[in-house]
């Protein structure tokens, strides 16, 4: 994939954390999935890797364009996805922490953001009924 030199120095970057902010259709995404085979090329396990966007399709081009790069086999050990569908995830696998019970997680969260019937739901962010 061409890359601008800027685009380049972000994937070349020594740093442990990246965050890439430019306009729309710049190239982030590519920039993104070519991070993450470059670190993987470095030797960095693909289960030690976080690739976060903001939105399923980028997401998706992100997964389908690493498997081209890095073969399908480590590309799906990366951890990519959404912020959302990450952090819901989270949830879902780490409530207990928080003091909720389990059931308070919907598990609608996997795929998709809050849907417009789930937002006034009270009861699925935790409402005193599903506080331990």
């Amino acid at each position: 994939m061409a890359l601008t030199p800027e685009q380049q120095a972000a994937v070349d970057t020594r740093d442990k954390t990246l965050l890439v902010s430019a306009a729309a259709g710049s190239g982030k995404t590519r920039v993104i999935t070519c991070r993450i085979a470059y670190m993987l090329s470095c030797g960095i396990l693909p289960e030690q890797i976080l690739g976060l966007t903001f939105t399923n399709k980028a997401a998706a081009e992100m997964k389908e364009r690493l498997a081209e790069l890095c073969g399908a086999s480590a590309a799906g050990k990366v951890t990519l996805g959404t912020f959302h569908a990450f952090a819901g995830r989270l949830l879902r696998k780490e409530i207990g922490v928080f003091g909720f019970l389990p059931s308070c997680c919907s598990s609608s969260w996997e795929n998709s953001s809050l849907s417009s019937s789930s937002k006034g739901s009270s009861t699925r962010f935790g409402a005193s009924p599903l506080l331990r």
